[in-house]
């Protein structure tokens, strides 16, 4: 089983609370398929809340080890909302999986893969009104 207290990183000094399942799929191209979790990390009400989403990277014993923040890169946020309900998918036809994130306004974050280990994206984008990846 998994849990906050074994499994999730840190925000700051604290652990999440919350630790539950979103999306499941190979982020990182290594055949085996990874998953993002969402979290409650803790937030002052000042500037950009944290990034509530992590990843577990799978291998071939199964999700091991700490999950990573997923990186999200300034100019591929909008507002003050938190990025959540992620997706996964090919959205933009190269093979690779890509991650697709809420963000304020009816925007979404566009992640393409593949990802690092560290949780970054190849890429980032915001597209405006859900942008034409998502709509095809």
């Amino acid at each position: 089983l998994l849990s906050a207290r074994a499994n999730a990183a840190k925000s700051g000094d604290t652990l999440p609370a919350a630790f539950d399942a979103e999306a499941a799929c190979d982020l990182d191209r290594d055949g085996f398929t990874d998953l993002i979790v969402s979290t409650d990390p803790p937030y002052n009400g000042i500037g950009a809340p944290p990034v509530p989403l992590q990843i577990l990277f799978g291998s071939p014993q199964g999700l091991t080890g700490k999950a990573v923040t997923v990186r999200i890169p300034q100019q591929a946020r909008s507002g003050n909302e938190w990025p959540e309900q992620p997706v996964c998918g090919d959205f933009d036809g190269d093979g690779k999986a890509d991650l697709a994130v809420t963000a304020s306004a009816g925007q979404v974050t566009f992640l393409h893969g593949p990802f690092a280990r560290t949780g970054a994206p190849r890429s980032a984008e915001l597209l405006p009104d859900g942008g034409p990846y998502l709509y095809a």
